[in-house]
């Protein structure tokens, strides 16, 4: 799943608008339209600005649950955007 995919879903679980995120995030509503659908690429502070307005912490953009999962366990059900944005993940929480 792509990162627009799993946004658009997050906001969707929290039954939340994008206008909503906008106000809430100081984005502008267009950026987060390009971003839900693959057409931007939000940086480290959006990204938190994001989960912040959604009241999520930011892992939960990209995982559900409490603990990311295991790359190895995941086996070919992954797409090469899904282990790129995982592999990002990590980096950022100095996982790896």
């Amino acid at each position: 799943m792509l990162l627009g995919d799993r946004l658009r879903s997050a906001r969707g679980r929290k039954q939340t608008t994008l206008r909503q995120i906008a106000e809430r995030s100081r984005l502008s509503q267009s950026f987060l339209l390009r971003v839900e659908s693959g057409h931007a690429v939000p940086d480290i502070d959006q990204l938190e600005r994001w989960a912040a307005a959604l009241d999520i912490p930011v892992h939960g953009l990209f995982y559900d649950g409490e603990n990311p999962p295991l790359l190895q366990n995941l086996g070919d059900r992954l797409s090469e955007d899904d282990i790129a944005n995982f592999r990002l993940l990590d980096r950022l929480n100095g996982t790896r």
